[in-house]
């Protein structure tokens, strides 16, 4: 894992040891020692999260004096980070950033980076903060989808227009 950390360009300086966490209802837990340097930005987990997990092992960086802005990644979450800063084509690039939105939108849009309504008129009556994010991503996605689909389209044309 501190390979795929390094890739990702981020400093693998902080390590856990100890037991997983077998439930997913419940915090994870894990015995031994956190070390906390300073200047910490990234805490990697080498494990699936749940958004629950997730929430937990925030508040609990936070109760050590970890500041707020300090992100959790689980191992989806990282492997998505490196295939979004490695991606080059346009095609490539709206793959990874469907697969990021197709990811928060599974873990609550409530997750970092999750503030889309900066502004009046995005409510309709009755919906909720949490309906209105998931709206919004869902119809990113349904965007993007169609926005691959079409390169896909336009690549196939080119290749068939190379053969004749």
């Amino acid at each position: 894992m501190v390979e795929v950390i390094k890739t990702s360009a981020h400093d693998a300086s902080v390590n856990t040891t100890g037991d997983e966490a077998g439930d997913e209802a419940k915090p994870v837990r894990r015995r031994g020692v956190v070390e906390i340097e300073g200047g910490i930005t990234v805490v990697v987990v080498d494990d699936d999260l749940s958004p629950k997990q997730q929430r937990a092992l925030e508040d609990g960086l936070q109760s050590y004096g970890v500041p707020e802005n300090v992100k959790v990644l689980d191992r989806t979450a990282i492997i998505l980070e490196i295939f979004a800063q490695h991606a080059q084509s346009k095609e490539g690039q709206l793959q990874v950033e469907l697969a990021m939105l197709q990811y928060r939108l599974n873990r609550g849009p409530k997750a970092k980076g999750g503030n889309f309504d900066s502004g009046c008129g995005f409510r309709g009556p009755g919906e909720t903060k949490l309906e209105t994010d998931k709206r919004v991503i869902r119809d990113k996605i349904v965007l993007l989808k169609r926005e691959i689909d079409q390169l896909s389209q336009h690549r196939h044309q080119h290749r068939v227009n190379r053969l004749r």
